[in-house]
């Protein structure tokens, strides 16, 4: 993998990987041990296996079922922490099997004082990045597609509406800036044209302040459906990583954040984070 990945993401000391025992996740492992490797973190790994209420009877029934499946994530617990003591990671697994694995790996990585959540689309997208996670996260989120060959960061694009969430989006998009030494395009969108003013002032506040840290800058203001055109410009450029707040404003008069976020989590093929002030 490439050492860009090395140093992104600033001081992290708990860096929590999500993985499903079912699928083929190699990026993402490869991209969880490689940033908690660089960062001089510990990466809690929390490797479940989704089982339907409506299958709890085959469960108990056949126990070659239940056996079968927690081999599988017996294996790969083993597999992860087998790497992480080669490359001296200090490393801690836990597994969870059952219906609804959302709850507990928030409530897992707010036990652990997560400072990073590492996590793939998984087999139930719309489901599992819907507000269960990047709503209860207690700290960023980083969802990388399964699709990606590697995670390389050569552009960032964050999109804001001034509102805070926005503005730690903003600031976590300038720190990996920064550490990388790339560019970065800040865009926000109104859905009416009405509220362009307000997009272009969230614009230009959050271009100048990186533009006075050294950051090449790219300004975009548009005009309507936010969860699209962010979807559209982020597929259709060179940007490895969009960077999006928890939450934005909400009522009428404003833009973006929000939901969108979870909406361009769940089709995005470029690696998404998701910043959340700490506490909130």
């Amino acid at each position: 993998m490439d050492e860009k990945i090395c140093c992104p993401f600033g001081n992290l000391k708990n860096v929590v990987l999500v993985t499903d025992a079912s699928q083929s996740d190699d990026i993402l492992v490869q991209t969880a041990i490689k940033i908690a490797q660089c960062c001089q973190a510990t990466l809690h790994v929390l490797c479940y296996a989704e089982i339907s209420h409506l299958l709890a009877d085959v469960w108990e029934s056949v126990p070659y079922v239940s056996d079968v499946v927690e081999q599988r994530v017996d294996t790969k617990l083993k597999q992860i922490k087998e790497t992480c003591i080669q490359k001296n990671i200090p490393v801690k697994t836990t597994c969870f099997i059952g219906e609804g694995p959302e709850e507990y790996i928030i409530k897992e990585a707010k036990a652990i004082g997560a400072d990073l959540i590492v996590m793939g689309r998984m087999r139930s997208p719309l489901r599992l990045l819907k507000k269960k996670i990047i709503g209860g996260a207690p700290c960023d989120v980083l969802i990388i597609p399964l699709e990606v060959k590697s995670f390389e960061i050569n552009k960032i694009l964050v999109a804001t509406d001034g509102s805070l969430q926005s503005r730690v989006a903003v600031e976590k998009a300038m720190e990996i800036a920064q550490n990388l030494g790339i560019p970065m395009i800040v865009m926000s969108v109104a859905k009416k044209l009405e509220n362009l003013p307000y997009a272009e002032e969230a614009v230009n506040s959050a271009a100048k302040e990186a533009e006075a840290r050294g950051i090449k800058v790219e300004r975009e203001v548009l005009q309507g459906e936010p969860f699209k055109m962010i979807l559209e410009r982020g597929e259709n450029s060179d940007v490895g990583l969009l960077v999006l707040g928890k939450y934005g404003r909400t009522g009428l008069e404003r833009l973006l954040i929000g939901s969108v976020s979870e909406r361009v989590a769940s089709f995005s093929s470029k690696p998404i984070l998701v910043t959340t002030k700490k506490g909130a």
